[in-house]
């Protein structure tokens, strides 16, 4: 099978994953689920970031292409750099890094995403690292039958200890009607507060789930703590996603919903489900983890390509 430059999660009969030249394949189906591509040299060094720039849920990613526009200092994470799959480090927004053991400003999404990383592949799996002076950081992605396992690793390579924020950052690209499933979490937050100021369950947001259309014009990002193992499934006509986490990998599930309501003007279509360390998008709002220097720490989170039945199934129970 080829598939050199791309990564591709097929449908329940197998996986493959590829950078460049590295690259693994298992069986394969002809109705590709999911897509994850990236343009980087054979060499093991990245031209732009460990970013996986085109994931779907059930159908391509929301943009389609490489990692585009400011990646400055200054950038904020906008509809040019909206591509498929990053990491947010040591911040989720813009925050101060003041207090933190970080320069005074943070920029929107933390500092891995467009910045040099390495990849290489190890036996059934393909490493990206991002190293610092400060830390370094690494991604594992490794196959097994219809999982991907993403087993990340961090760890304080410099002399002061410092605070951060983690969130995995994977979009979404969803159809109107599709149906979301978050399972093994409490009571809705939003901005450190209970959503609408009660008790509200997932199940409740009606006006999230199903998919909605740009028309919509709804923009809200959302929180909870997790109250046992975490199993969120997206499901569709063709397929299901499903994404797992224990609360010792992160106790947190962040939840961004954009039907037509972000970016300003532009009427943008994403869904992200996102593990976190902590119900916050700054460091400035408090819920930091602190790493001393010379310590780290690791945690991991699955992805499984279901059918709809059995995405249907986990919904039910």
């Amino acid at each position: 099978m080829e598939c050199t430059g791309t990564v591709k999660l097929t449908g329940p009969r197998g996986l493959c994953i590829a950078y460049g030249s590295v690259g693994l394949a298992t069986g394969v189906n002809e109705s590709v689920y999911s897509r994850v591509t990236h343009d980087c040299a054979p060499e093991r060094h990245f031209d732009h970031d460990g970013q996986l720039v085109r994931l779907a849920g059930v159908n391509p990613s929301c943009p389609e292409g490489a990692l585009e526009g400011d990646t400055g200092e200054g950038a904020s994470y906008g509809s040019l750099q909206s591509r498929g799959w990053d990491e947010c480090f040591p911040t989720v927004a813009p925050s101060t890094g003041e207090g933190f053991g970080w320069k005074p400003a943070l920029r929107d999404h933390g500092v891995l995403w467009g910045r040099p990383w390495e990849c290489w592949h190890e036996s059934d799996s393909v490493v990206a690292v991002f190293r610092d002076e400060a830390f370094r950081f690494e991604r594992t992605l490794t196959l097994a039958g219809n999982t991907v396992t993403a087993a990340y690793g961090l760890r304080n390579t410099g002399t002061t200890a410092f605070g951060y924020l983690y969130s995995q950052h994977m979009l979404l690209n969803l159809e109107v009607g599709e149906t979301i499933d978050v399972a093994g979490i409490g009571p809705i937050l939003q901005g450190g507060r209970l959503y609408q100021g009660r008790d509200v369950r997932w199940q409740e947001l009606q006006h999230l789930n199903p998919v909605r259309g740009v028309d919509a014009g709804i923009v809200e990002k959302l929180y909870a703590m997790l109250t046992g193992p975490a199993r969120c499934t997206v499901t569709g006509q063709a397929d299901a996603l499903e994404l797992a986490w224990t609360s010792q990998d992160m106790p947190a599930v962040g939840l961004w919903f954009a039907y037509g309501g972000w970016p300003s003007g532009e009427a943008g279509h994403q869904v992200a489900i996102e593990p976190t360390s902590a119900p916050v998008d700054a460091l400035a709002d408090g819920g930091a983890a602190w790493l001393e220097p010379g310590r780290g720490r690791r945690w991991s989170i699955t992805a499984t390509l279901k059918t709809p039945d059995e995405g249907a199934e986990r919904q039910s129970r």
